[in-house]
């Protein structure tokens, strides 16, 4: 049989030269599958340092992004929800005040994360090959940094939950609502160490 490789870098198109093993009809670029069990998992391509595995539902990078884009928009709510209730003054005690700036200093972050890593992902798709010679490209340390100083204000945001809930001033809906955004801010956390984009790891 034959394959059509595609990629940024191009199409190559490949034919079986024994199996699992596809070679590249007019060159030298080859393409072995991983079998395990009878079933493919995978495959190494003709650049030795890269390794191709099927992802699960939870590892695809579409439902991820979308999870973090999602969660920008929360962010974003959140946001926008504590500047129209600005002066109110709801009774708080300063512990359940300073736990209230860690989340919106916790949202703001994570929302920048979410813009900046857009727009850095759209530029480097743009040119492709010029982001490999580039590589790493100072948007994307930036983005990464970011995501490290939104992870440290998640657990900050963490920890502010334990003077909310002992003091009980805020009414009980605000509770609840601040208490799903920090989990929200964690299961980013989570989904960032999951994607291994916590830390400088890619240089």
């Amino acid at each position: 049989g034959t394959l059509l490789f595609s990629s940024q870098l191009g199409e190559q198109r490949l034919v079986e030269v024994a199996p699992l093993l596809f070679r590249q009809v007019d060159g030298d670029a080859v393409v072995r599958f991983i079998e395990e069990d009878g079933e493919i998992t995978g495959f190494l391509p003709s650049i030795p340092i890269l390794v191709y595995e099927r992802a699960g539902l939870t590892e695809s990078p579409i439902v991820q992004f979308a999870f973090l884009i999602a969660g920008g928009l929360v962010f974003a709510c959140c946001l926008v929800g504590a500047w129209l209730r600005r002066g109110r003054g709801l009774p708080e005690t300063g512990a359940e005040h300073w736990a209230y700036l860690a989340m919106l200093a916790t949202s703001a972050f994570w929302l920048l994360f979410v813009v900046q890593t857009t727009l850095s992902g759209l530029a480097a798709a743009e040119d492709y090959r010029q982001t490999l010679y580039d590589y790493p490209l100072p948007a994307f340390v930036f983005s990464l940094t970011l995501a490290l100083v939104a992870s440290l204000l998640s657990a900050a945001s963490a920890a502010g939950l334990v003077p909310i809930w002992r003091a009980k001033s805020w009414p009980l809906l605000r509770r609840i609502r601040h208490t799903l955004l920090v989990l929200l801010a964690a299961t980013t956390v989570l989904v960032l160490y999951d994607m291994n984009w916590l830390g400088y790891h890619y240089f």
